[in-house]
C-alpha cells in the first residue's frame, strides 16, 4: 500500500513539475500551486487503475467448456478417433485485460496432436492451444484426456429372431419373419471382428393369432455373448417381426353355379365328403365355417362329377 501510495505521488510530482514548482518547496504552500498538485495527483490515480485494471498485461481471466478437436488427417494407418464424443477443457489465460474481455471463446482453439500414433489403442494425449498474441495459457483441465483411436470399420451380419417366455395352444404351430434379413454394423475394428449375427428378442406369452412385435436389435459374438460397445453403430436399431399362427378346421362345402342354371328344385345335388378339413391362419380359420366351390353347370355330367376344390385363404389339409 506504501508502495502504491509512493509511487502515484511520485507520479504526481512529474505532472506537476510541468505545471508549477513543488507546492512545498522552500516550506511555502500556495493555495493555487496545491490545487494544480491536487488535480496532478487524481489524474495519477486515475491513470494508475487504467494501467492496472484495463490494461494491466498479468491480468488473467478462465474459459470453461472449450471444444477439443483431432486433426483426423494427422492420423497414420486408417487410424479414426473412435471416442469422438464432444471433449472440453477450462482454461485460464494471461494477457491485457482488453484483448482477454474482448476474446471470444471461438478464438480459442484446443487441439490434440496424435500425429505420433500409429498403433491402435488408448492414449493419454495432451492437449495443446492455439492463441492470438500477446496471450498465453495460465492452467488448464484436464491437462491431458484420454482419446481412443482403432480403425473404423463396416460388416455385414444376419438377423435372427428369438421367441421367449411364450405359451402355444397344441393345435397352433408359429412361423416367424423379421422385416429385414441382415444389417450393417460399424465401429471399432476389434469389436466388430466379435460379432458374429444381430438377434431381436420377443416374448409374446401365450399365442392365441397372428400379430407383430416391434423390439430393439442387439448384437452377439459366435458364443452368444452380447456386445454392448457404445461405439458400434448399425443400420437398423430397431426389427419388426412377423409372426404367423396356424391351425386346422373342419370345413362344409358349400356348392355355387356359374351360370345359375342349376338351383335346388331343378336337381338334386350330393356333395361327398361334405366337410374338409382346411390349414390357414387362425384369424381366416375364425372368419368363416365353410369353403365355398364355384362349378360350371355346363361341364357337369348326369351321375359322379369329381371337382377340385382350392381356396385362396386355405390348404386343404386332407379329405374326408
Amino acid at each position: 500500500m506504501n508502495k502504491f501510495f509512493g509511487s502515484v505521488k511520485d507520479f504526481a510530482k512529474l505532472l506537476f513539475s510541468f505545471v508549477k514548482a513543488d507546492p512545498e518547496e522552500n516550506g511555502k504552500h500556495n493555495k493555487k500551486a496545491l490545487i494544480s498538485y491536487l488535480v496532478c495527483l487524481f489524474l495519477a490515480i486515475c491513470s494508475w487503475f487504467y494501467v492496472m485494471q484495463v490494461d494491466s498485461p498479468i491480468y488473467e481471466k478462465e474459459f470453461s467448456n472449450i471444444p477439443v478437436t483431432i486433426d483426423s488427417s494427422t492420423l497414420q494407418n486408417s487410424i479414426s478417433v473412435i471416442n469422438d464424443e464432444a471433449m472440453h477443457v477450462d482454461v485460464t489465460l494471461k494477457g491485457k485485460k482488453t484483448a482477454l474481455n474482448n476474446l471470444g471463446t471461438s478464438e480459442i482453439i484446443a487441439y490434440i496432436d496424435a500425429s505420433n500414433v500409429s498403433d491402435p489403442g488408448t492414449y493419454n494425449l495432451n492437449v495443446d492451444f492455439q492463441l492470438p498474441a500477446g496471450i498465453t495459457v495460465v492452467s488448464k483441465y484436464p491437462d491431458a484426456i484420454n482419446v481412443y483411436l482403432e480403425r473404423r470399420v463396416s460388416k455385414t451380419v444376419p438377423v435372427e429372431v428369438v421367441l421367449e417366455n411364450y405359451k402355444l395352444p397344441k393345435d397352433i404351430t408359429i412361423t416367424h419373419m423379421p422385416n429385414i434379413s441382415e444389417v450393417i454394423v460399424t465401429g471399432p475394428e476389434t469389436v466388430i471382428d466379435s460379432i458374429e449375427k444381430g438377434i431381436v428378442k420377443i416374448e409374446p406369452g401365450e399365442i392365441t393369432g397372428s400379430f407383430k412385435s416391434n423390439n430393439v436389435l442387439k448384437f452377439y459374438t459366435s458364443a452368444d455373448i452380447e456386445v454392448t460397445s457404445k461405439y458400434v453403430s448399425s443400420t437398423a436399431t430397431n426389427v419388426t417381426v412377423s409372426v404367423n399362427a396356424y391351425s386346422q378346421k373342419d370345413m362344409s362345402v358349400v356348392i355355387n353355379y356359374k351360370n345359375g342354371f342349376f338351383n335346388d328344385e331343378n336337381v338334386s345335388v350330393t356333395v361327398k365328403p361334405s366337410s374338409i378339413r382346411v390349414f390357414g391362419l387362425v384369424e381366416d380359420l375364425n372368419k368363416t365355417d365353410h369353403i365355398d366351390v364355384t362349378v360350371d353347370e355346363k361341364q357337369l355330367k348326369e351321375g359322379i362329377n369329381s371337382i377340385p376344390i382350392s381356396s385362396p385363404n386355405f390348404e386343404i389339409a386332407d379329405e374326408k
